[in-house]
């Protein structure tokens, strides 16, 4: 059984790792340069987002939240 089990998951892994080669060979490109906006959910005020960053950041960004190292 034990035996049975791994077969399985790596019969599932090697799957995920051939589906996931084909996806990175196709040549596709997300420009992240554009203006980001988050809001919390249950409003319709949108404040400004860096892209990368983390919701923190922003959050001090927009007065949002207070500097924690301040």
């Amino acid at each position: 059984m034990k035996n049975c089990r791994f077969a399985f998951f790596s019969l599932v892994y090697s799957f995920c790792v051939f589906v996931g080669s084909v996806a990175f060979s196709q040549n596709s490109v997300t420009k992240l340069s554009k203006e980001w906006q988050f809001r919390q959910q249950s409003t319709a005020q949108w404040y400004a987002a860096t892209v990368p960053g983390t919701v923190h950041t922003d959050l001090m960004n927009n007065h949002l939240l207070p500097d924690p190292f301040f």
